[in-house]
C-alpha cells in the first residue's frame, strides 16, 4: 500500500511541474533560456487561427480553392442557356428583355401611325378645299425626305432616347402614301346614303367624321396596323445596330451592336448574332402571317382566294 501511495504522489508532481512550466513559457513567449524546450514558437495570429479552423472541415480536409487566374470558365454558349458575352455575363436576360421593348416599339409606332393617317385622310376628304390641298402637298414633301437619314440625324446631334426615336419615328410615317390611299376610300364612303341621311337630321362634321366616316375604315385598318408592326421592330433594331439606340434599355439591335464591336464573328462566337437576328425574323414571320389572315378575315374579296 505504501508503494501505490508513493507512486500516485509522483505521478501528482510531475504532473503540477509540467503544468507551472508551460504556464512559464507561455508567459516567456517561448523564448529560449526560460523554462521549457528551448524552441523557439511561431506566433499564429488569432484571426488567422480561426480562418484556418474555419476553412477545415469536419474531416480536416482543405477545401477547394477557387479558381483564379487562366482557371476561370470560358465564356460559349454551352455555359447557360444562350450562352455569354465578352465579359461573362449571360445573354439569356437582354434577349428576354428586348421582347418587351421591341413589341412596345413596334406596336405604338404602328397603332400611332395608322390611326392619325387615318384621322387626318378623313379630315382632308371631309372637308376638302384648301385642308386637303394642304394635307396632300405635305404629303408629297414628305414622300421625297429620307426617312432613315432623318433618324440617323436626330440620334446622333439630339438624343438616343428611345422615346425621342418613337415621337420622330410617328410624326414622319403620318404623311406617307397610305394617307392616298385613305382619302380614295373616304372620298367613295362620303357620298354614301346614310351620310346623306346624317347631313339631313343635322349632324355635325366631327360627328359624321368620327361616328361614321372612320368606323368603315376599321376592317381595312387592322390587317395593315398588324403587318407594319415588323417594320418599326426592324427600325429599331436597325438604328440600335449602328450605335444609335437607346443607351439604358437592352434591345435586340444592341446585342448585335455588342458582338460587332467585340468581334464576335472574328472569334467564332456565331451564337451572339444569330440568337437576336432569329428573334427578329420570328418576329416579322409571326406579325405578317398574322396580318395576312386578318385580311382574309376583313377583306371580303379575299375569303374565296
Amino acid at each position: 500500500g505504501s508503494m501505490g501511495a508513493r507512486a500516485r504522489e509522483d505521478a501528482i508532481g510531475r504532473c503540477m511541474q509540467g503544468l507551472v512550466t508551460s504556464g512559464r513559457e507561455r508567459q516567456a513567449g517561448g523564448r529560449p533560456g526560460h523554462h521549457g524546450h528551448g524552441l523557439a514558437r511561431r506566433r499564429v495570429p488569432v484571426g488567422a487561427r480561426r480562418r484556418r479552423d474555419c476553412s477545415a472541415g469536419e474531416d480536416g480536409a482543405k477545401p477547394a480553392l477557387a479558381p483564379v487566374g487562366n482557371q476561370r470558365p470560358r465564356h460559349g454558349a454551352g455555359r447557360t442557356l444562350a450562352g455569354t458575352d465578352h465579359a461573362r455575363r449571360d445573354l439569356t436576360l437582354p434577349l428576354l428583355c428586348g421582347v418587351p421593348v421591341a413589341l412596345a416599339f413596334g406596336l405604338i409606332a404602328s397603332m400611332g401611325t395608322s390611326i392619325l393617317t387615318m384621322i387626318i385622310a378623313a379630315v382632308g376628304a371631309w372637308y376638302a378645299g384648301w385642308v386637303d390641298e394642304l394635307i396632300q402637298r405635305i404629303t408629297e414633301i414628305n414622300l421625297v425626305l429620307p426617312f432613315f437619314a432623318l433618324l440617323i440625324m436626330i440620334g446622333t446631334f439630339y438624343s438616343r432616347s428611345i422615346w425621342v426615336i418613337l415621337g420622330a419615328t410617328i410624326l414622319l410615317s403620318i404623311f406617307t402614301g397610305a394617307i392616298k390611299g385613305y382619302r380614295a376610300i373616304f372620298l367613295q364612303v362620303k357620298e354614301s346614303m346614310y351620310i346623306e341621311a346624317a347631313r339631313a337630321y343635322g349632324a355635325s362634321n366631327s360627328r359624321i367624321i368620327f361616328f361614321y366616316l372612320i368606323p368603315r375604315m376599321i376592317p381595312l385598318l387592322i390587317p395593315s396596323l398588324v403587318q407594319s408592326i415588323p417594320a418599326f421592330v426592324f427600325l429599331e433594331a436597325s438604328l440600335a445596330v449602328i450605335g444609335l439606340g437607346d443607351p439604358v434599355l437592352p434591345t435586340w439591335g444592341k446585342i448585335i451592336q455588342d458582338a460587332q464591336a467585340n468581334g464576335a464573328l472574328y472569334k467564332g462566337y456565331y451564337y451572339w448574332v444569330l440568337e437576336p437576328a432569329v428573334l427578329l425574323m420570328i418576329t416579322g414571320l409571326g406579325f405578317s402571317v398574322l396580318g395576312f389572315a386578318l385580311d382574309r378575315v376583313f377583306n371580303p374579296k379575299l375569303r374565296d382566294v
